[in-house]
């Protein structure tokens, strides 16, 4: 069992797995482009369980984010890097894309047993392909990306990407910028005993000194972490 069916488990036991998943219905568009309904209270729901809940929480609302651990990369005939496998919890699987991995795009960066933040961007209710799921990754860079000032003093909202060697977390800034944070301090605001579990969350940061990380070449703002957002 990975860290991240651990922590799957462990919502279950504290929220209710009973309690989360009967009687809701999601409303998610088909391959067609067609509103599909999902009632999770019919016994007969090909789509039952916590993982199951997310996945089609996402699918019906294209703003609503959920966590995944990245399982292992994926490769085409000619062993190209393509994206990767994802793992939602309770043996339920999903494909991100490497166009859609954000800062995990480069090949020399592996988001294998790393949290992702993702959303469903592709959902199969029903036919051959039933129950296939491709998300893409949250990410505050990219064309898309959040635009605002970085300045030393400054209180926002990071995403928390990767763990570096030296024990710090890295997170993505506003306006394509980074920030490191003390790994402890992380493992302090969330609860979590392991490293994997501290990337793809959005932390509340104060900014702080701009310094050079060697191992990054390129400059990066220290930061403090003030505030984790909710799984929930």
């Amino acid at each position: 069992m990975t860290f991240f069916d651990r922590f799957m488990s462990d919502r279950a036991t504290e929220f209710g797995s009973e309690n989360i998943v009967r009687g809701e219905v999601f409303e998610v568009l088909n391959s067609e482009g067609e509103i599909y309904s999902i009632d999770t209270g019919d016994p007969g729901c090909p789509f039952q369980g916590p993982a199951w809940r997310n996945v089609l929480s996402s699918a019906s609302d294209h703003d609503y984010y959920i966590p995944v651990e990245a399982s292992y990369r994926k490769r085409d005939r000619e062993e190209n890097f393509v994206g990767y496998t994802v793992n939602f919890g309770y043996g339920v699987e999903g494909f991100l894309p490497r166009s859609r991995s954000g800062y995990y795009y480069p090949e020399e960066r592996d988001a294998t047993s790393k949290r992702l933040l993702v959303r469903v961007i592709q959902f199969h209710p029903c036919g051959v392909k039933q129950g296939n799921v491709v998300v893409e990754a949250a990410q505050l860079h990219g064309k898309d990306g959040v635009k605002m000032n970085v300045s030393q003093g400054s209180s926002l909202w990071g995403l928390s990407v990767d763990i570096l060697m030296e024990r710090h977390i890295l997170l993505e800034l506003p306006s394509g910028k980074f920030g490191i944070a003390p790994v402890e301090e992380a493992l302090r605001l969330t609860g979590m005993r392991y490293l994997e579990a501290l990337t793809g969350r959005n932390y509340r940061v104060i900014v702080g000194k701009i310094c050079h990380h060697m191992a990054l070449s390129r400059t990066v703002h220290s930061v403090s972490l003030r505030e984790v957002q909710s799984d929930d």
